[in-house]
């Protein structure tokens, strides 16, 4: 006998158990089981009666979860479980499937042999080995499903004939059941699902072609349809019991559990009204019938689409209330909010909790938080406060459960989610983008589960004084970018400014950040130098205050200047940059004028008028001689070298013509100052002697004045 066998008969012994217990040791009880109950589920082959469950339409725009609360609440019942179907490389267990679990609803999962892309994959690539490890996989988030589990490989196997014939997929289902129990997945109950037409004589009797065998089926479980106009067939009007009869045989046959893994019917246009007695007939044929243990109502098509009519969904309401298909009491949780400030006051109800096999004996609440949990007799009350609190800097989310007992020992739990959140979390964006009078600043906020509005300070300090419109976040858990433009700055000037949002649970202040505007270029005139002839480089600094810009420099003889460089690019940086502009064909010796000019889209700076003398031939002078002695005498002068290389030297001799010269010597300042004293040597002694500084450069040559000595 397998595991799940074992499971089942073990749990109807201790519901049997259960049952003869008083109230008070039922209450008792629920303190106990909570915790293990909160990840099981009930039983998967109940000793009487049937479970209740859909295989629930998907919504555009809504969340699993979502559509199987608002199915349920159109029913006016929760269901006993849930019909999914999974691709071949699905994950098998998803999110929504633990929830299930955890609500104590059980699962139908059936994994077809369809990749995600559309392709089939064949029977006997599964069979012979070749999908073992995605199986194995499979296997181990089954067993960690920690919970009774209906697995079907492949249902409705006579409709895919792309992937094989019945031994084809005979063999691939025992592989398949092979590697899942050698992976230790016991909580797995094999669920065998044909077409039930295909049990049907007419049809060939295709189903017991595909049978895995005993050894390796747990249920047997049939999909079949009242299919009527449906899509154009014009079938006949076929009730429940006609539909599932020769399914139902093959299954006392062989001794197995049976489900209608999917059962529906459409409506008869003719006459309103028929689809709904059609539903309320399903009734007296699953108490005919025990050997059923689970039915499974087909939503997702538009033909069997239990909304069709407001009598189909109300025969489907009835159908679930009828006590052969409530196996167990229902917990209902509800609480006034799931969300807000810590400290968070949350009043529960489970008023909504019922049985329809008696009254409930007990029920026990779990606030979730580590508290201490709250139980009683009877009915939950109206009302269960309870105050959570929060981390310092994200929401904490609690789980609180209700678990209900009946007289009978069935139980059933009800799980809610609350958080509790703390202030936003807030960060300044330091990469701000400034124009002249607006920038685009802000940051990201995370509302911690709670509705936040957030803006921003800005001002010239730290004191800021200005604030931009408030913005509003929605409740979230994550950090969201939320980007705002302040207007109405001054140009060139720095700011200071922060993000700051603010929830129910308080306010959060962002980093202090800055930026600067920017503006029309500006530029500075430092001076003039690297003189040459005809030409001088003059110096300064532009910045473009963040926005792309050029320089050039304006000159001439008068401050009406005249002349201009090219424009040269000076980039778009938020700082002063260095400039050198040279300029050319100066005239010798000439006093200009000068400015920088920068030039931007938010406007034009000049820098102060500035003035330079070009390059010329150097100016000379000479000075009378000293230390003169009967051989010799220092000659002395003055040269002006008017910013140029320069030389100069003596020119000497007995007449005004000279003949004689010193060696050159190079003047050691670019302006006029006086030359080192020349030494002149071998003169005749008591003679006069005439002589002059000769300075020369590139741009010409300059004679001092003659003068005279005598030697002695």
């Amino acid at each position: 006998m397998r595991t799940v066998e074992r499971w089942i008969r073990a749990s109807l012994a201790v519901v049997a158990a259960i049952a003869v217990i008083s109230a008070v040791s039922l209450v008792s009880g629920l303190l106990a089981t909570a915790s293990a109950d909160a990840t099981g589920t009930a039983p998967l082959n109940p000793s009487s009666g049937a479970y209740f469950g859909a295989a629930v339409p998907d919504v555009a725009g809504v969340t699993n979860q979502q559509e199987v609360l608002n199915y349920e609440g159109a029913l006016g019942r929760k269901l006993d479980f849930e019909r999914v179907y999974k691709r071949w490389d699905d994950s098998i267990v998803d999110n929504t499937m633990r929830w299930d679990r955890d609500n104590n609803r059980n699962v139908i999962v059936s994994v077809n042999s369809v990749t995600g892309n559309g392709a089939t994959v064949r029977w006997s690539d599964i069979a012979s080995g070749r999908y073992d490890a995605l199986i194995r996989q499979q296997a181990d988030a089954l067993k960690a499903f920690g919970a009774p589990i209906w697995v079907a490989f492949n249902h409705e196997p006579e409709d895919d004939t792309a992937a094989g014939g019945p031994a084809d997929f005979v063999a691939a289902w025992r592989h398949y059941v092979d590697v899942v129990r050698a992976q230790g997945a016991t909580n797995v109950a094999w669920t065998w699902i044909m077409m039930a037409y295909s049990f049907r004589a007419g049809s060939g009797l295709r189903a017991p072609s595909y049978y895995p065998g005993d050894d390796y089926t747990d249920f047997v479980a049939a999909d079949g349809y009242n299919w009527y106009d449906c899509d154009g067939r014009n079938a006949s009007w076929s009730s429940f019991q006609s539909i599932f009869t020769d399914f139902h045989t093959f299954g006392v046959v062989h001794g197995k559990p049976e489900i209608i893994a999917e059962y529906g019917s459409s409506e008869d246009p003719a006459a309103p009204g028929r689809k709904a007695q059609w539903v309320r007939d399903v009734a007296p044929t699953l108490a005919a019938w025990p050997e059923i243990k689970a039915v499974s109502y087909w939503g997702p098509s538009s033909c069997f689409d239990i909304n069709s009519s407001s009598s189909s969904l109300q025969a489907l309401a009835d159908l679930g209330a009828g006590s052969y298909l409530r196996l167990r009491p229902a917990a209902a949780l509800a609480a006034d909010r799931a969300t807000g400030a810590a400290p968070l006051t949350v009043t529960f109800t489970g008023a909504g909790s019922s049985s329809a096999r008696g009254s409930l004996a007990g029920w026990s609440f779990d606030p979730g938080d580590g508290t201490a949990t709250v139980t009683g007799t009877g009915n939950p009350p109206a009302s269960i406060p309870h105050v959570y609190l929060a981390n310092s800097t994200s929401p904490a989310s609690y789980t609180a459960t209700l678990t209900v007992q009946d007289v009978n020992g069935q139980s059933d739990w009800q799980t809610q989610v609350v958080t509790a959140s703390p202030a936003p979390v807030v960060t300044t964006s330091a990469g701000t983008t400034a124009g002249v009078t607006t920038a685009d600043v802000g940051g990201r906020v995370d509302p911690n589960g709670l509705p936040t509005s957030y803006y921003v300070q800005y001002g010239t300090t730290t004191a800021y004084g200005a604030r931009t419109a408030a913005g509003v976040l929605p409740a979230g858990d994550r950090a969201v970018a939320v980007p705002l433009t302040l207007a109405g700055l001054t140009p060139v000037t720095t700011y200071h400014y922060r993000l700051v949002a603010d929830n129910a649970a308080g306010t959060t202040y962002g980093d202090d950040r800055t930026f600067s505007t920017q503006g029309p270029a500006t530029a500075v005139a430092y001076g003039a130098g690297m003189f040459v002839a005809g030409g001088v480089t003059v110096r300064g600094a532009v910045d473009p205050n963040g926005i792309a810009t050029r320089y050039r420099v304006e000159f001439g003889t008068s401050a009406s200047y005249g002349t201009t460089t090219t424009w040269t690019d000076a980039g778009e940086a938020k700082y002063q940059n260095s400039v050198s502009i040279p300029l050319a064909r100066l005239a010798p010796s000439t006093t200009y004028h000068y400015q920088i000019v920068a030039t931007n889209s938010a406007g034009t700076g000049r820098s102060e008028d500035q003035t330079f003398t070009s390059a010329g031939a150097p100016s000379a002078r000479t000075d009378g001689a000293a230390s003169i002695t009967a051989n010799s005498a220092v000659g002395n002068g003055w040269v002006d070298s008017n910013q140029l290389a320069t030389t100069y030297n003596l020119q000497y001799g007995v007449t005004a013509s000279y003949g004689m010269a010193t060696a050159s010597s190079v003047t050691s300042v670019p302006w006029g100052a006086s030359v080192p004293g020349t030494p002149i040597s071998r003169l005749g002694s008591r003679t006069l002697y005439h002589y002059r500084i000769v300075a020369s450069n590139v741009a010409g040559r300059t004679y001092g004045t003659d003068r005279t000595f005598t030697t002695k």
